[in-house]
C-alpha cells in the first residue's frame, strides 16, 4: 500500500486520473486542444506523483506504484490508443507543440528498447533504495548499542541528537566515523548501481537523439555544460572558504579544536548556541498571511484565504486586479503524529476542473506539517521555511501563462529556473516581516533571531555537500561520463580540502532524489536558483522590489535567456547580519 499520508491522499488521485484518461481515450469525437491539454495534465501529474512517492522509500511499497506506472506509461494498449488519438487530433498553435511532445513520448515508450531501459532503470533505483534502507538499519542498530534514542527518527537525526551530548571532540569524531563505517559497508555495490543507472540514462538519451543525459536535461536551457561546470567550480571555491571559517567559529565557540567533517560537532555547537532555549513556534495564520502579502506586493494579485476546518484544509484563491480568478492554492494541514512522516511538498494539478464550482483553473496542493498547541496551529521555523518554499512553487504554477501540462506546472521552464520562485519565497522566513505578521513580542523576537541564525548555519554546513553533489552529478551524466567513484576523486583533486568534508558515501543516497532521477546531470540548477534568488533577495532588502518583481516575472517566460548569476551570492547570503544574532 501507499502508506504515508500524501500517498494515501494520492491513491485516489491515481484512480481518478485513470478514469479521466479512459474517458478521453474513449470519446466518440476527435480530440481538440482541450483534450490534448487534459491528457498532458493527467500524464505529467501522475509521473510527478510516482517520482515523489518512490523517493520516500521508508513509507512506500514499490509494487503498488508499479501498477500505476505500468498502466500510464508502459501498457502497450494504452500507449497505442493514445498515439492514434494524438495523430488525428485537430489542434494548432501552442497545443500543436504540446501534441507533438506527447506523441514523441508515446512513440518512444512504444519502442521495445525504451521499455527495456525503463524497466532496468526502475529495478536499479529499487536496488539503490534497498541498499540505502539497509545502511540506515545498520546505523540504527549502532545507535541502539551506543544508547542513543532512535525511536521514530532517521539515523542521521539520531546521530546528530546523540552527538550533542558527547563532550569530547575526539570522541564525537570517533562515533561519527563509526556511523559512516556502518553506512558504507555496501558502498562498493551502491557505487556499482549508480554507475549502472548512469549507463541506462545514457541509453535513454541516445533514444531521445542526444549524446548525454545532461543534454536531455538541459533541453530548453540557455546554460551550456561548460558554463554549468564553471559555476560549480566557483561555488565550491567560495563554499570551501566559508566552511573553513565555520570550522574556526565552531572551534572557538566550543573551546576545543574541531576537524572535518563538521557533522560530528555541529549538533554540539547548536546546543551551545541555544543555551537551553526552547524552540520557537510561529502561528500558521501569520505565516500564510505573509506569503499572500508578498505575492500581492510583488505581482499585484489578491490572495483570499478560506479555512475549511473539517477537512484540515486552507484554500487560497488568487485573483488579478480586476478580480478574475487566476488559480487556487489548497493547503492540506497535517498535525499530530502524522506530521513527522513527510516534508512539506507541493503537488500541482494543471487545470483540473473543480466540479462543485463548475470552473477550471490551475490548482496547486501543498502538504503542510504543523504542531497543535491548544487550538492553534503553529510551525517551527523549518516548516515555515518549507511552507513558504512550496507557496512559491504554487504561485509560480498559478501565474504561468505558457503551459505545457507539466506535473508541477514548471517543466516548460529551463531547468535552472524551476526552483527560483520557491527559493525567493522561502527567504522571507528569515525576515522581520515574518516576525511582524506573527506579532512576536520582544522576547519571542530574540528567540526568532536565534532560530534564523541556526537556520543560516545549517545552510552553511550543507553548502559543500550540495556543491560536491552537483559536481559529481555533472561529471557522471555529462560529456565526461565518469564512474561515480572516479568523479568524486577528480572533484576532490580539483578542490583541495573537499575530501575531508564530503566523502563519496555522503552523496550516494541522493542519487534517488526526484531532481537527480528526472534531470540527471542538472543538479547544479538547484545551486543556480539558490544564487539567483539570494541575489534578488538582497536587492529586495535594499528596497529594489520593483526590479525583483520584473526579474521574477521574466523567469516565467521560457523565451527569455537565463541571466548569468554569481555563485558567491548563494554563500554570501548567509553571512548577512540577520544570520549573526548575538546569543548569550
Amino acid at each position: 500500500m501507499i502508506s504515508n499520508e500524501p500517498g494515501v491522499r494520492l491513491a485516489g488521485h491515481f484512480e481518478r486520473s485513470r478514469e479521466a484518461l479512459v474517458g478521453l481515450l474513449e470519446k466518440d469525437t476527435g480530440w481538440t486542444d482541450q483534450d490534448v491539454d487534459a491528457t498532458a495534465s493527467i500524464l505529467d501529474n501522475v509521473a510527478y506523483w510516482i517520482l515523489y512517492l518512490e523517493s520516500n522509500h521508508q513509507h512506500i511499497q514499490f509494487d503498488d506504484l508499479q501498477t500505476w506506472r505500468g498502466y500510464f506509461f508502459e501498457d502497450q494498449t494504452t500507449l497505442s490508443r493514445l498515439r492514434r488519438r494524438l495523430v488525428s487530433a485537430a489542434v494548432n498553435g501552442r497545443t500543436a507543440v504540446l501534441r507533438d511532445r506527447l506523441l514523441r513520448r508515446a512513440e518512444l515508450a512504444l519502442s521495445p528498447e525504451y521499455s527495456r531501459l525503463q524497466h532496468e532503470l526502475s529495478l536499479a533505483y529499487e536496488r539503490l533504495g534497498a541498499l540505502t534502507a539497509q545502511a540506515e538499519e545498520r546505523q540504527s542498530a549502532l545507535a541502539q548499542r551506543l544508547g542513543f534514542d532512535s525511536r521514530g527518527s532517521r539515523p542521521a537525526v539520531v546521530a546528530y541528537m546523540g552527538l550533542r551530548r558527547v563532550a569530547s571532540a575526539q570522541r564525537r569524531a570517533q562515533v561519527h566515523q563509526a556511523f559512516v563505517a556502518a553506512r558504507d559497508e555496501t558502498l562498493a555495490e551502491a557505487c556499482g548501481v549508480v554507475d549502472r543507472i548512469a549507463v541506462l540514462h545514457r541509453g535513454l538519451a541516445t533514444l531521445k537523439g542526444v549524446d548525454t543525459p545532461l543534454q536531455a536535461s538541459l533541453a530548453g536551457s540557455s546554460v551550456a555544460e561548460d558554463v554549468a561546470a564553471a559555476f560549480i567550480d566557483d561555488y565550491l571555491r567560495v563554499a570551501l572558504t566559508d566552511t573553513g571559517e565555520l570550522t574556526a567559529e565552531i572551534s572557538e565557540a566550543l573551546g576545543e579544536t574541531v576537524s572535518p567533517p563538521l557533522d560530528a560537532h555541529f549538533g554540539r555547537y547548536l546546543a551551545h548556541l541555544a543555551g537551553g532555549r526552547s524552540t520557537i513556534y510561529l502561528p500558521f495564520q501569520g505565516c500564510i498571511t505573509l506569503a499572500s502579502d508578498v505575492a500581492s506586493r510583488l505581482f499585484g494579485v489578491t490572495c483570499s484565504t478560506l479555512s475549511v476546518e473539517q477537512n484540515e484544509t486552507v484554500l487560497v484563491v488568487v485573483a488579478d486586479r480586476e478580480g478574475r480568478e487566476l488559480g487556487r492554492i489548497q493547503i492540506n494541514l497535517q498535525g499530530g503524529a502524522r506530521s513527522s512522516l513527510t516534508p512539506n511538498l507541493t503537488i500541482s494539478a494543471h487545470d483540473l476542473p473543480l466540479e462543485e464550482a463548475g470552473i477550471s483553473v490551475p490548482i496547486a496542493m501543498i502538504s503542510c506539517r504543523f504542531s497543535g498547541r491548544g487550538r492553534a496551529r503553529v510551525l517551527n521555523l523549518q516548516n515555515v521555511h518549507s511552507l513558504l518554499h512550496e507557496f512559491g512553487h504554487a504561485v509560480n504554477h498559478v501565474l504561468l501563462t505558457h503551459r505545457v501540462g507539466s506535473p508541477s506546472g514548471l517543466d516548460h521552464l529551463p531547468i535552472e529556473r524551476v526552483e527560483l520562485m520557491s527559493m525567493w519565497f522561502e527567504r522571507w522566513a528569515f525576515s522581520e516581516d515574518l516576525a511582524d505578521h506573527c506579532a512576536l513580542s520582544s522576547p519571542k523576537r530574540a528567540d526568532f533571531a536565534l532560530a534564523v541564525k541556526v537556520k543560516g548555519l545549517e545552510y552553511r554546513l550543507s553548502q559543500l555537500e550540495r556543491g560536491a553533489l552537483a559536481g559529481v552529478d555533472l561529471l557522471v551524466n555529462g560529456s565526461s561520463s565518469l564512474p561515480v567513484r572516479i568523479a568524486h576523486e577528480q572533484l576532490c583533486e580539483q578542490h583541495p580540502g573537499l575530501r575531508e568534508h564530503v566523502a563519496l558515501g555522503d552523496l550516494i543516497a541522493y542519487q534517488s532524489w526526484p531532481m537527480l532521477r528526472e534531470k540527471p546531470g542538472a543538479y547544479f540548477s538547484y545551486l543556480w536558483s539558490a544564487a539567483e534568488s539570494a541575489a534578488l533577495s538582497m536587492s529586495a532588502v535594499e528596497g529594489d522590489l520593483a526590479s525583483v518583481a520584473t526579474s521574477l516575472m521574466a523567469c516565467l517566460d521560457p523565451s527569455v535567456p537565463s541571466p548569468t548569476v554569481p555563485a558567491m551570492a548563494a554563500v554570501k547570503y548567509y553571512r548577512q547580519s540577520r544570520f549573526a544574532a548575538a546569543v548569550g
